[in-house]
């Protein structure tokens, strides 16, 4: 699985679209503009080769979730 690299800007936005945050609710929540937020989610969904928020929210739940299973595999061996 090819996982696309994100800055440090778009892996927040990435964390409130995860939880199923708006863009005016990111943007407030990281002090920044709703544009600038908008911005960073539209970069992302061109890494992941995505056409919806909808679709890159799903995407980026399926990461959350393998990585979780990876961390607790790797905890209980």
């Amino acid at each position: 699985m090819n996982i696309p690299t994100l800055s440090k800007k778009q892996l927040e936005v990435a964390k409130g679209l995860v939880l199923g945050r708006s863009i005016k609710f990111i943007a407030r929540e990281l002090n920044r503009s709703p544009r600038t937020v908008e911005t960073h989610a539209k970069s992302i969904k061109l890494k992941f080769n995505c056409t919806s928020k909808e679709k890159l929210q799903d995407h980026l739940r399926k990461l959350e979730e393998l990585k979780i299973f990876l961390l607790e595999s790797i905890n209980t061996h």
